[in-house]
């Protein structure tokens, strides 16, 4: 749910961006405290971002974005899963707002 509401809330933004308002630009601390708090999550949520079993290996990387319209630090996982047995694969992203998982 959390997940979704993160969506919403960038879908949010861009329609009162779009409306006139001006974004606000983040300093490079609000930056770095988004970065530390994304590597934190992912290590907590991912590990390394290699998880392999009897199916296959999945492989996890991040991506993180402070937006200062809404002053949240949002992260964005992308996995990628490969099946040893049928070799097909999945392709997964997801974006979560950090602070508020």
């Amino acid at each position: 749910m959390k997940r979704l509401m993160g969506v919403v809330w960038i879908m949010l933004a861009g329609a009162a961006m779009a409306a006139g308002q001006q974004p606000t630009k983040a300093t490079l601390a609000e930056q770095k405290m988004c970065a530390e708090a994304a590597k934190k999550y992912f290590r907590e949520s991912y590990g390394n971002g290699i998880d392999s079993g009897p199916d296959g290996t999945s492989i996890s990387s991040y991506t993180n974005h402070f937006n200062g319209w809404l002053q949240k630090y949002f992260i964005r996982v992308n996995v990628e899963f490969k099946n040893r047995k049928t070799g097909g694969s999945l392709h997964s992203n997801t974006v979560t707002d950090v602070l508020e998982s």
